[in-house]
């Protein structure tokens, strides 16, 4: 097990959002080489954003790579000759330079092409390598526990995976195969048993099912084995695979994509197996898979891209192992190859595919989206309208974040014919809505003129599909009707006769006058106490030392039998980087690159931050992501640091 410590710290801070929503902006087209089939992500000239390369299967036998210029906006593609036919496509760093390397499956040859990352996001010549027949599969990942990143292929013409072991940065060693079901298509890497080496899954085409291979290397040194493959049952002709926790039990779970049957089937995992699949309909026929927390709620998500439709469908996790119905959005023709990473910076996951059919790169962002409650309100009746002048009684329109990107709501607007008729007469949106939540603005009507009066609500916000309220008031006469016109004078009436004189009173008799009190003695002033001096003020103290910056300490343990004997080994390594919180909430907390979550655990100021990891971390740059909730608001903050 691999804990991350985090003890000098003075505060954290953090907002999150937790819920079913998810929503992205129409898609953008990049273009590319011919036919990509593959798509990946990896920060290919350093500058810590994430750029998009695609293995592009016809014609061209070549990699695009499409370099970001930041905010979602690529640059125009470079190509670089890989291998023949190349399927598919992933990167890593094989020499630990801290550079992008890139290895492609290709197809025509039965090879692997690796290619290493030079200086100004170039590529050095290509090192072949064979592989079993006919590989469509690809994951690279550190199996043998060497800390180097490893090659393994899907071979579907052969029943194999093979798996290409990296000597410590400078080469690799004999390709090893390993039997498993028939016609696997897709192959995913992970600690199912969180043990300390990565054991193996494939999406078997050709036996509806899912083979798994439990790594039993007893050293990083010795020869790569594996236990027989166990096949568990999955959906019809499974064309690809992949592993999250989508249960929050903190053991890896296997997903697969059915073309078939237009569903994606889970399979949690026990403890001691996998258990039987449940399906869950997606759109068309999707070819690929990938995982990623699309609502910003610390859950692993699903999404598929279908070739025929052209869609991406995204299936929300419900924590428990649950997804709600797909929601399906419009990409690029033919979508095969499907990624997921933060493309423009805000903190949200974001979705390219390689769009075959289109010669490009569709790109998915992620956005908020405003769910309303009313789309519209009614002020008024024509038998009971509001008067003329007065005004109304109140009505609400609850705004629901949707979208997995945090909502800032400026303001409101009024548009329309009668939009002097209409006032917000209060609101609850003057903080932004993280993801699943929700404010309410309430409007009243007052009529200037009498009939049927219409307006629009505009909610001024960065939802780009600019939503509004449609309004609408009956207004009848002024209350108490109309004044009529002023009479003309009446002629004045005749005077009164005097009346008589009353009778006078009899006075009455005055009161005795009493003796006037004596007053009392005044007593004599006592004396005012003499004023004490002022005291002298103090010199000011020294000024303390400035305290020591804050660092996280990555703690990696493996405990080995030598001789009879247990014996535990630690490595430590430092990650830099700092972020702040001002709460004494246990907040949850999460470490990830690309997408993909290496560590979760919980963070307070008592206890400071505690991750958990399943297998190594690499070094590199991370983002820290730290979430609470305080005040009945969700709070998220991240940071980036860096594994040394």
């Amino acid at each position: 097990m691999t804990c991350l410590s985090l003890s000098s710290l003075v505060a954290l801070s953090f907002p999150a959002g937790a819920g079913a929503g998810v929503a992205f902006a129409p898609s953008v087209s990049l273009p590319t080489g011919t036919a990509p089939s593959a798509v990946a992500s990896a920060d290919v000239n350093r500058d810590w954003r994430p750029d998009l390369i695609t293995a592009n299967d016809v014609v061209g036998d070549d990699v695009s790579v499409l370099v970001s210029a930041g905010a979602g906006v690529f640059a125009p593609a470079t190509n670089f000759s890989f291998g023949a036919s190349p399927v598919a496509i992933a990167a890593g760093d094989f020499d630990w330079d801290n550079r992008v390397d890139l290895v492609t499956v290709d197809r025509g040859s039965d090879t692997v092409s690796a290619r290493r990352g030079m200086v100004g996001g170039t590529f050095g010549a290509p090192t072949v390598i064979p592989v079993g027949a006919a590989p469509a599969g690809l994951v690279l990942g550190d199996v043998t526990g060497n800390g180097a990143v490893d090659i393994v292929t899907a071979d579907a013409g052969a029943n194999t995976v093979t798996v290409v072991r990296e000597v410590s940065g400078s080469g690799w060693d004999s390709p090893v195969g390993f039997q498993v079901g028939a016609t696997p298509r897709s192959v995913a890497a992970g600690d199912l048993d969180d043990g300390y080496y990565r054991d193996l899954v494939t999406a078997n085409a050709g036996g509806n099912s899912v083979s798994v291979l439990m790594n039993t290397m007893p050293s990083m040194a010795a020869p790569i084995t594996f236990a027989p493959a166990v096949d568990y049952p999955a959906g019809s002709a499974p064309s690809a695979v992949a592993l999250g926790d989508f249960d929050r039990d903190g053991q890896v779970d296997i997903a697969t994509a059915n073309p078939s049957t237009s569903s994606v089937s889970v399979l949690l995992n026990t403890g001691s197996g996998f258990s039987a699949p449940t399906s869950f309909s997606v759109d068309g026929t999707p070819q690929s898979i990938a995982v990623g927390d699309f609502n910003s709620d610390m859950t692993q998500d699903i999404a598929t891209g279908s070739t025929a439709e052209s869609t991406v469908s995204v299936l929300v996790s419900d924590r428990a192992g649950g997804f709600a119905a797909a929601r399906v959005f419009g990409v690029g023709a033919a979508p095969k190859g499907i990624a997921v990473g933060d493309f423009n910076a805000d903190a949200a996951t974001d979705i390219a595919v390689a769009s075959s059919g289109a010669n490009a790169v569709s790109v998915l962002m992620s956005k908020p989206a405003a769910d309303l409650s009313s789309a519209s309100l009614t002020f008024g009746t024509a038998g009971a309208p509001v008067p003329q002048g007065a005004l109304s009684g109140t009505q609400g329109v609850t705004i629901t974040n949707d979208g997995g990107v945090s909502m800032a709501i400026a303001g409101f607007m009024f548009g329309g014919a009668n939009a002097e008729d209409f006032l917000v007469s209060a609101d609850t949106c003057r903080e932004a809505l993280a993801p699943d939540r929700s404010c309410t603005v309430w409007v009243r009507f007052v009529p200037q003129a009498q009939g049927t009066r219409a307006a629009t609500l505009n909610i001024v916000s960065n939802d780009p599909a600019n939503p509004s309220v449609q309004l609408q008031g009956f207004a009848g006469p002024p209350q108490g009707g109309a004044t009529g016109l002023q009479g003309p004078k009446g002629d004045d009436g005749d005077t009164g006769p005097k009346g008589d004189t009353g009778a006078k009173g009899d006075a009455g008799t005055p009161g005795s006058k009493g003796d006037a009190g004596a007053n009392g003695a005044r007593g004599d002033a006592g004396a005012s106490g003499a004023k004490g001096d002022r005291g002298t003020k103090g010199d000011a103290g020294p000024q303390g030392p400035a305290g020591k910056a804050g660092q996280i300490r990555l703690v990696t343990c493996t405990t080995r039998t030598v001789r009879g004997r247990r014996v535990r080994r630690c490595e430590t390594k430092t990650i830099e980087g700092s972020t702040s919180f001002t709460t004494a909430a246990t907040a949850r907390a999460s470490l990830t690159r690309d997408g993909r979550v290496y560590a979760t655990g919980t963070a307070s100021r008592s206890t400071g931050l505690r991750l958990r990891t399943r297998g190594a971390v690499p070094a590199g740059r991370y983002t820290l992501t730290l979430r609470y909730r305080q005040a009945r608001q969700q709070i998220t903050v991240t940071a980036k640091v860096t594994l040394r």
